[in-house]
């Protein structure tokens, strides 16, 4: 099937076809980004958005770590086709084997970010608390997941399609250069805590 001539796709289904992926069932989603699907959860209102305020934006580790305005926050939500998504405790986020096409951002709960080893014991290699980011280095290189994302407790996360902002017609955006080193930032860090936690995990031989 044809991709909505007014785009109306959420955002997991958008990174399917500018992945040359076919949909999934009952996709593509309808004009106005309200995708039938539910586990892909609701579309984000923008307008809602502006309205929360500066106390919900410091919450917000994308905002603070990339410096954008409330205005540029809303306007990136748009154009990423945000979509929001509660989980139980326990439920999977995101499974080991996925192909990463959204970062997600913790809006309420936690969440764990987890391994399992081939005699089936589960390690927790990072916690991701309320208002801080996860897998997006998987969804920059849209590489496959090697972890699974597991909810820690009841949690509320918004997925923003990282692909669909990095566009060439938005390089005039003010967001833009703020997003990527914003980005750039929050991975090396993150990428150095995981090789110390990996390091302390990592059974020790002598030989």
């Amino acid at each position: 099937p044809a991709v909505p001539a007014d785009g109306g796709l959420c955002g997991l289904c958008a990174g399917l076809f500018a992945g040359g992926h076919d949909p999934l069932p009952a996709l593509p989603c309808p004009g106005g980004g309200v995708c039938p699907a539910p586990e892909h959860g609701e579309p984000v209102n923008t307008s809602l958005e502006r309205a929360r305020g500066e106390s919900h934006m410091e919450e917000n580790e994308i905002v603070r770590r990339c410096g954008v305005t409330q205005e540029e926050w809303a306007r990136m939500l748009a154009l990423s086709n945000a979509r929001r998504r509660r989980y139980g405790k326990g439920e999977a986020v995101l499974r080991c084997g996925d192909r990463g096409r959204e970062l997600g951002l913790v809006e309420q709960g936690s969440v764990n970010i987890e391994t399992v080893d081939l005699s089936g014991s589960r390690s927790i290699l990072g916690h991701i608390p309320r208002g801080q980011v996860f897998a997006e280095t998987y969804a920059f290189c849209q590489e496959v997941l090697m972890v699974d994302v597991t909810a820690a407790e009841e949690s509320q996360i918004l997925f923003l399609n990282i692909h669909a902002l990095l566009l060439p017609q938005y390089a005039g955006e003010s967001w833009q250069r703020k997003l990527l080193t914003g980005l750039l930032a929050m991975s090396t860090q993150k990428n150095l805590a995981l090789s110390r936690r990996m390091f302390c995990v990592t059974p020790k031989t002598v030989r």
